[in-house]
């Protein structure tokens, strides 16, 4: 009995971890669409962005777990690793594809406040 509680539990988080992988790549590669739609980087501005936001994805998945308790830590540690994720990316796109991209997340942000307020 001991032994089927035991298997039972390590196929349950390794379900679970296999589900969180996945909804990472999926925010991965939605991210990344978003972005190369706005602006059309190069290969290489391509390449680092795909990093970033790798890196980014990644530091919010480590804040969910070690602030899993503490929501206040939490969204500082979040909002810290956007504001770092925004500034590489500043540095990588010319200051026309930033704007390129910021104009496109605010109409997004404006379609979303839209379709919530009917």
């Amino acid at each position: 009995m001991k032994k089927l509680l035991l298997t039972s539990g390590i196929i349950f988080l390794l379900v679970a971890c296999n589900n969180e992988k996945k909804q990472a790549e999926k925010m991965e590669n939605r991210m990344e669409a978003k972005i190369v739609a706005a602006c059309q980087p190069t290969a290489d501005q391509q390449a680092k962005i795909k990093a970033t936001i790798e890196e980014y994805v990644n530091a919010r998945l480590a804040n969910k777990h070690k602030y899993s308790k503490d929501q206040d830590s939490l969204d500082m540690e979040n909002k810290q690793a956007k504001n770092k994720y925004i500034n590489t990316l500043k540095t990588i796109l010319t200051p026309e594809q930033v704007e390129k991209v910021q104009n496109a997340f605010k109409q997004e942000k404006a379609k979303q406040t839209e379709g919530t307020s009917d």
